[in-house]
């Protein structure tokens, strides 16, 4: 564990700040807080894990969203990343918008655009088919809309995009 902390020149404070880097480096390495600080202890662990891991909200990814017109969410499996994603669109898009899953078969063609095969009676055409991107560009004419990218990483980017 590299870390770093400046102690202070008031006896308190330094106090204070060396109890809390040997309470983050006693949970680091696993050991058990005392019965008489436990309380003490989860509360230090706790503000110390909003201050790393800050709580996203809705309101909050649509503000993001309003001023950087992108907004990547991570974190692990199963924490709600595209539940949160979907409350967005449907709260602050009026549902306006879609989803569309990433995985390794996905390419320019389905994303940008591409030729489909239309059949005719007795023959087959291409025609022209617009991709995710320039769909969710033609229904935000009208109205804001949200394109929801889930499970990018799973696609090989460089084929999507060109």
């Amino acid at each position: 564990m590299y870390c770093i902390a400046k102690v202070p020149k008031d006896r308190n404070l330094a106090y204070e700040v060396v109890r809390a880097f040997l309470d983050v480096y006693a949970f680091e390495r696993g050991w058990q807080a005392l019965k008489g600080w436990e309380e003490e202890f989860k509360d230090l662990h706790g503000r110390l894990m909003e201050d790393v891991f800050p709580t996203v909200s809705p309101e909050s990814v649509n503000a993001l969203l309003r001023r950087r017109r992108f907004v990547i969410l991570q974190g692990p499996p199963g924490t709600g990343k595209t539940r949160l994603a979907e409350v967005v669109r449907k709260n602050f898009f009026d549902s306006n918008g879609m989803t569309v899953q990433f995985h390794p078969a996905v390419a320019y063609e389905d994303f940008i655009v591409g030729l489909a095969p239309e059949p005719r009676e007795g023959s087959l055409k291409f025609a022209v088919r617009k991709g995710w991107l320039l769909q969710a560009a033609e229904c935000s004419k009208n109205a804001p809309c949200l394109l929801v990218v889930d499970e990018i990483n799973r696609a090989d980017l460089g084929k999507v995009l060109g």
